[in-house]
Formats: C-alpha cells, structure tokens, sequence
C-alpha cells in the first residue's frame, strides 16, 4: 500500500505539473491574442477611415459628376433640336451624343466606386476585408485562431485539473487505509519454518489466499535410492539406520514407509531436490520414516537451518543394498 501511495504522489505532482504548463500556455496565448485584438482594432479603425475619407470623396465625385452628365444631356438636346433646320451636322449631333454617353458612364463608374466604398466600411467594422485574397484580415485570423487555441487549451487544463482531483481523492483514500491499518498475528496450526512467502508487505490479500508455506518439522521423511537389482533385499516396513553426513554425524532409527517404481517415477521433495535423469532410470525411491529424537518444537531453530531440510544422509538396511545417499 504504501508503495501504491508513493506512485498515486507521483501522478499528483506529474499531472500538477503537466497543469502549469498548461496554464502557463494560457496566459501565454492569452497576452498574444489581446495584442493581436488591439493591433486588429487599430488597423480597423484605420482602415474605416481610410474607407470614410474616399467615400466622401467618391460622393463628392459622383456630384460634381452629375453635373456634367446633366450638362452633357442638355448639349446633346440642343444640338439634336438643330438638326432639322440644318442648323448643325450630323456628325455634330454624333460628337454630343458621344460625349453625353462618356460622362454618363463616368458617372455610373463613381456610383459603383461609392458602394463599394461603403462596403469596406461594413466589413471593416466587422473585422473583414472585400478586397485582396482574404475574407479577413491579417491580425483578425490570427486572432481567432487563437481563440479556437486557447479554448482548447482551457478545455484541457479542465481535464487535467479533473485528473489531479482524482488522484488525490484517491491519495486520501490510501492514506485513511494507511491510518486503519492494523497489524494482526498470524497463527499456523502447526510448528515448523517458513520455507516461503506468496505475499508482500502492504499488499491487499483475498480471502483463503495463500500467503505462505511452511516446513513441518514433526514431518519430515529421508528419500534413500536403491539399484534395481537390489530391490528384492528391501521390503516396506523393513528397519533402517539414518546417518547425517554433517559434521554432527547424529545416527537416527527409522524404517522403509513406501517404495515406489516405475519408469520415470520419481518426484523428489517438492522445491527441495532434484534427481538428476540418469539416477531417474537406474535407481528405485525408497521413502524412510525416521524418529528424529532431536528435535524440539519448542526449541528456537536457525530458518537458514530449514529444520534441516535439504541435508544428504546415509540410509543403512539391516541387509546391506546398494545404499545411497539422497537429500531429504
């Protein structure tokens, strides 16, 4: 639990740090688009009056231009009016004619050039522009383009924020599991030593979970091997003498509780031996029980000792077999 705490802190800091870059990105875009606003309020601005002062030129234009297309057409009428009485030629009506038509069409021109005018203007105030490529301006696409940055942005600060809650909602969790935790004695139905453990400090455990395996001293046995030629001379039930190869030389009694054959048929103690395969074909397991009269269960033993478990032995039968010798 505790090493699951350590790591929820590190995913808080984690996840609080990866938060102040986005906040710090933020504020960054943030700055970058209020300067943007003002500069694309300026060149608005600027450009609505840059529009206004070539409207009211336009305007004035289109008047002044009014004036000659009037002016022109009255000529044209007059000059038409002479035509009959031979007051005039023909081509003089055609060249008034012709000028009258040229200054009804720059006239027209200056029209056109006023609503357009008053176009700019419009988008101007909207932040757009009619002319060139762009629909919008420079500073103004910049501008909304950070916009659309920034919400993002924000959206995830949201979710980092979100991350951050949970884990520490999570963290508290842990640490009122860690001020509950209790410390509770274990007791074995029997005595021996702790030949393993399944579980770890801290860690959560399911119900009938093994956590640990444990030698029973008071059950322990000797596996002898005898070749299979003289297996005839042994017999279960048979008295033996077990003799320790340590230094101690301690001398146990005991007697043969099974043997087993068959080919490939030894399995041999469980985590604590294994037989190498030539012996497997050659050599017939005999299982001794032996009266150990040493041992004391209430007596501290060394777990580096495994009640012995493990030692090689010497297996004598009254009736001298090829013995030999095997851990236990």
């Amino acid at each position: 639990m505790e090493i699951k705490t350590r790591n929820v802190i590190s995913q808080i800091e984690a996840n609080k740090k990866h938060l102040a870059n986005i906040q710090s990105l933020v504020y960054n875009r943030q700055a970058l688009l209020d300067d943007y606003a003002s500069k694309s309020r300026v060149q608005n601005n600027l450009r609505i009056q840059y529009e206004n002062d070539r409207l009211k030129q336009f305007k004035n234009e289109v008047k002044e231009s009014k004036e000659t297309v009037d002016l022109s057409k009255r000529e044209y009428e007059r000059v038409s009016s002479l035509l009959p009485d031979g007051y005039v030629s023909v081509a003089d009506v055609d060249k008034a004619k012709t000028k009258y038509q040229e200054t009804k069409a720059a006239y027209e021109g200056k029209r056109a050039q006023v609503e357009q005018s008053e176009s700019q203007i419009k988008a101007a105030k909207r932040g757009l522009q009619v002319e060139g490529s762009q629909s919008i301006s420079f500073h103004e696409a910049r501008k909304r383009d950070l916009e659309i940055e920034i919400l993002n942005l924000k959206q995830q600060a949201v979710e980092a924020q979100l991350q951050v809650d949970l884990n520490e909602a999570e963290l508290e969790k842990l640490k009122e599991q860690i001020k509950n935790k209790r410390e509770v004695i274990i007791r074995m139905p029997v005595s021996g030593v702790i030949w393993s453990l399944s579980a770890k400090s801290g860690e959560n455990i399911q119900q009938h979970q093994s956590i640990v395996k444990i030698i029973n001293c008071q059950a322990r046995w000797a596996e002898a091997f005898v070749a299979e030629k003289d297996l005839g001379k042994v017999y279960i039930g048979a008295p033996v003498t077990v003799k320790s190869l340590n230094a101690d030389s301690k001398v146990w009694d005991g007697y043969i509780q099974s043997i087993r054959g068959g080919s490939n048929r030894v399995k041999v103690g469980e985590d604590v031996d294994i037989l190498p395969p030539e012996l497997v074909r050659r050599q017939m397991a005999i299982r001794v029980e032996v009266n150990w009269e040493d041992y004391d269960e209430n007596q501290l033993v060394n777990p580096r000792e495994f009640c012995q478990v493990g030692n090689s032995v010497e297996v004598s039968f009254k009736k001298q077999p090829r013995a030999s010798k095997k851990r236990f």
